[in-house]
């Protein structure tokens, strides 16, 4: 819920988190899809407060939340 009401991240952005790097798809209330080089991942929202996420778009690379 928190990751739709604050949207720290949009459609578009290059995400790294839970191991798996891609291209934010689509963000639901449940989980956010990822889409890989491999095809899509489902990363569960959970994972997002708590994990480092680093999103990458085309002018800076910063972290967006999570622990170190």
């Amino acid at each position: 819920l928190l990751i739709v009401l604050y949207k720290p991240f949009d459609l578009g952005d290059v995400l790294e988190v839970a191991g798996s790097r891609g291209k934010v798809a689509d963000i639901n209330m449940r989980y956010v899809t990822l889409e890989t080089e491999d095809g899509h991942v489902l990363v569960p929202n959970q994972n997002f407060l708590t994990m480092v996420v680093k999103r990458r778009d085309r002018t800076e690379n910063r972290k967006v939340g999570g622990k170190e």
